[in-house]
């Protein structure tokens, strides 16, 4: 009855029977395997095959995406429960970031990824801008903790467009 709990990705590494196949295509699939087992830390301790199987390295990436992002919400919030304020909103777009990043270097071709990434960096550059308007010292600390680029400012911005056509006049 254990077989029954494994996602089936799970099952096809491992190429159990046809019988444990049948099985785990009756029971819903649970991403938590661990959970789902209720296996506790330490009767991991002793077997190795075990520590594999429940480890990130064989889980998919939709599971280690969703451990980053409550690792990162652990980090950010200002206090339990917090998971919707400014920085733990540009924390998980972070995390998000990062992955579909990660996916388009693998898969260049993939324009619907691509435009889910810039919809992306534009939200968290919006949350970013807002967050600078409102408390510019958690605004700091946010792009020190996540390494982001802080943003231009639109007067930054003037000036270098400016010196780009003052640029682009001399070489005419």
């Amino acid at each position: 009855m254990i077989l029954a709990h494994l996602s089936r990705p799970l099952l096809r590494r491992f190429r159990l029977t046809s019988a444990a196949r049948k099985l785990s295509n009756e029971v819903k699939w649970r991403p938590a395997v661990r959970e789902a087992l209720e296996i506790r830390p330490d009767q991991l301790d002793g077997n190795e095959h075990l520590q594999k199987i429940f480890s990130l390295d064989y889980a998919n990436q939709r599971e280690v995406n969703k451990v980053k992002v409550q690792e990162m919400i652990k980090r950010l919030q200002a206090r339990e429960g917090d998971i919707g304020s400014t920085p733990v909103q540009v924390g998980i777009m972070s995390v998000r970031i990062k992955a579909l990043q990660e996916h388009n270097r693998l898969h260049p071709k993939d324009k619907s990824s691509l435009r889910r990434l810039l919809m992306l960096l534009d939200q968290r550059k919006h949350q970013l801008r807002y967050l600078k308007r409102v408390d510019l010292h958690r605004y700091h600390s946010i792009l020190k903790e996540l390494e982001i680029k802080p943003l231009k400012s639109d007067i930054e911005m003037r000036y270098l467009m400016q010196t780009r056509k003052k640029i682009k006049k001399k070489k005419r």
